[in-house]
């Protein structure tokens, strides 16, 4: 019975794929490792990844992802460069993105900014991403995402005088909103304790 069903495998045919997709793959490879290393690879993937962030808000989803995809890319390669003592792995990664985090985060106005702007970001980004473009959920969802970045930017421009994380640390964009919610939960849980 085995024996029938293996040969019965044999003569199974899969649908191919289609040409288009191995090469989108490529393409896609080749866009994420393009561009320079060192300083430079830094500035450039900062700029792709904010330019994504901006795209973002003209409706232009795929465009927008690919962007911000490749600016992470070239940050986190310029941040391996800098960096080269770092073997860790994914864990510690994470464990020094959120010290870097919290070093560049002192200021306590600049917190209280982030504690209200980067939940804007999370929730407009989402809007941004899903709803249909232009329609009155997606362009509060943009206000939102502005706003929020704009609270962010005051915070380090005027309070903290120093770039935002991602600039140094393209990891931040996750570990960032989790520093703040740990932080406001653990200002409840002093309150109410």
């Amino acid at each position: 019975m085995l024996a029938s069903r293996l040969e019965s495998l044999k003569n199974l045919r899969l649908p191919a794929i289609p040409p288009a997709v191995p090469k989108a793959a490529a393409r896609i490879v080749r866009i994420l490792e393009a561009g320079p290393g060192g300083e430079r690879g830094r500035r450039e993937g900062e700029k792709w990844a904010i330019s994504g962030m901006a795209t973002l808000l003209s409706g232009n989803r795929l465009a927008a992802l690919t962007m911000f995809a490749r600016g992470v890319a070239q940050l986190e390669r310029a941040w391996r460069e800098r960096n080269p003592e770092f073997q860790g792995g994914f864990k510690e990664r994470v464990a020094e993105s959120v010290r870097f985090y919290e070093e560049t985060h002192q200021h306590p106005v600049n917190r209280k900014l982030h504690v209200v702007g980067i939940p804007m970001i999370l929730a407009g980004a989402a809007g941004l991403l899903t709803a249909p473009a232009f329609r009155p959920v997606w362009l509060a969802s943009a206000g939102s995402f502005a706003v929020g970045w704009g609270l962010n930017l005051i915070g380090h421009g005027v309070f903290e005088k120093n770039r935002p994380a991602f600039s140094a640390d393209p990891l931040s964009f996750v570990t960032g909103p989790l520093w703040d919610a740990k932080q406001l939960f653990a200002k409840k849980a002093a309150a109410q304790g």
